[in-house]
């Protein structure tokens, strides 16, 4: 049977990361326990020993409002 397969109840979600070395855009999946793993070998830079940095998604926590009121 070979290669060891996550279990189906392992969180991940799929990210965006960028290679520090050669800039490669690459789709990755984000395991529960902060490690990123690209999706697929096709498509990942040709970089000795990528260094994946996630994209930050846009999604920030609602800020309080500093404005005073009418």
């Amino acid at each position: 049977m070979g290669g060891k397969r996550e279990s189906p109840n392992a969180e991940k979600s799929k990210g965006v990361a960028v290679c520090d070395g050669c800039e490669s855009v690459v789709s990755v999946w984000v395991r529960s326990d902060g490690r990123v793993d690209p999706i697929s070998p096709q498509g990942v830079c040709t970089c000795a020993e990528p260094s994946l940095q996630l994209v930050d998604d846009g999604e920030r926590e609602p800020e309080e409002s500093t404005t005073n009121g009418p």
